[in-house]
């Protein structure tokens, strides 16, 4: 059987898993104000529209500072606000199928949970002046390896190749120009929202 057969299956899986916990965290979970909720979605879903596409096909987004600063202060709902219909907007506005959106906003909430809570564990472990820093830089780092991982598979399932081969090159090759500036923007823009509101 071929990979590409799983395709739909993978996307199915990630989409739903993805988008029932976001539904959640929008149902129960608290937003801000409502000026602000809206700030952040409307600037989100914008900076979401963009996308740097790499060679192997895997896309990263300037809308990932903004992202990672709604979900660290104000949690969850927040960054739902802005992945799940920026997501859905651009995927259908290039004219993809749309499990193909859905899948990518269930991975973006998927994401954000995972680095949520790396970063609520090392803000409850550590009591050093830099807690702040290490739990930002961690929880960035892991939406990261997250995103490129479940990103990965997918593409290797679409080109039918080893999904570690592809990962090790999306890791440690095509994103050496930009990773360090990227997550630096990220972390400061973290660290500035933390600090300032």
């Amino acid at each position: 059987m071929k990979r590409s057969s799983l395709l739909p299956v993978y996307e199915s899986t990630i989409a739903v898993c993805g988008l029932a916990l976001g539904a959640y965290a929008l149902l129960t979970g608290p937003l801000p104000t409502w000026p602000l909720s809206l700030f952040f979605a409307l600037c989100g879903i914008g900076f979401l529209q963009t996308q740097i596409t790499l060679p192997s096909g895997i896309s990263i987004s300037p809308a990932l500072p903004l992202i990672m600063a709604g979900l660290l202060v104000h949690g969850l709902a927040l960054a739902c606000l802005i992945i799940v219909p920026g997501s859905i907007i651009r995927i259908l506005t290039l004219r993809r199928p749309i499990l193909t959106a859905l899948f990518c906003a269930g991975q973006l909430v998927i994401c954000s949970q995972v680095a949520l809570i790396s970063y609520g564990v090392i803000q409850g472990y550590l009591w050093l002046p830099t807690a702040d820093i290490l739990s930002i830089v961690a929880a960035t780092a892991v939406f990261d390896l997250v995103n490129v991982t479940i990103v990965t598979g997918r593409a290797a399932l679409v080109r039918n190749t080893s999904p570690k081969a592809l990962l090790t090159k999306t890791l440690f090759r095509e994103r050496r120009a930009f990773v360090i500036p990227y997550h630096l923007l990220t972390i400061l823009t973290c660290l500035l929202y933390v600090d300032r509101g």
